[in-house]
């Protein structure tokens, strides 16, 4: 088993504006690929909606996660159903349905291609109380696996295997795994000064 972990700082990512408010790109995988021209595996991203509603790009052969970090959102699926999501709650839904969205929030996104598959759920820290965040169970689809943590108002103090990383808001810590094994699983802890809820991402 080989684990790779990177602490993305929120000063080293670039936010670029789009017509309803801002997103910022977090990771990618590979990581030369691209969104624009859709030839990611996966990748994770933050948005602001500055505007009362709006409509999702189009994104055919791609799943998609979102939960609102701050404000409630309300999601239309065209044809198939509707999320009305307060902070934390996720919801799933392809990427080729014609979607709207209702509300003005700060989101987090994941969108995963192919036969890689995804997860995103919470936890919930209490104060100086460390929190083990584990691997969910399922197979790979090219033997390499990833977590990510995101720190959202607040900072976080992560221990990845007994090495910390002190996390600002903001900033993103990501774990791969390659050849990972159940009897093997990383121990990753997170604790925060003040109770709090963390999102978590999972691609397999």
């Amino acid at each position: 088993m080989h684990i790779q972990v990177k602490h993305i700082k929120n000063s080293e990512l670039k936010t670029n504006k789009w017509s309803g408010g801002t997103t910022t790109q977090i990771a990618i995988f590979p990581e030369n690929s691209s969104y624009s021209e859709r030839t990611f595996d996966w990748r994770i991203s933050t948005a602001t909606v500055d505007v009362e509603s709006s409509d999702f790009t189009i994104l055919p052969g791609v799943k998609r996660f979102i939960t609102s970090l701050k404000g409630d959102l309300k999601l239309v699926h065209q044809g198939h159903h509707t999320s009305s999501l307060s902070p934390y709650e996720v919801d799933i839904f392809n990427g080729d349905w014609q979607t709207k969205s209702y509300g003005k929030v700060t989101d987090f996104n994941l969108m995963v291609r192919g036969t890689n598959q995804g997860h995103m759920s919470s936890v919930q820290l209490m104060p100086s109380t460390p929190q083990e965040i584990y691997f969910k169970s399922g197979q790979a689809s090219n033997n390499v696996r990833a977590l990510g943590i995101y720190a959202f108002e607040q900072d976080l103090y992560i221990k990845v295997d007994g090495i910390p990383y002190n996390l600002n808001d903001g900033d993103f810590i990501l774990v791969q795994v390659t050849n990972l094994k159940q009897d093997q699983m990383p121990l990753i802890q997170a604790t925060s000064e003040q109770e709090c809820k963390v999102c978590i991402v999972e691609i397999n």
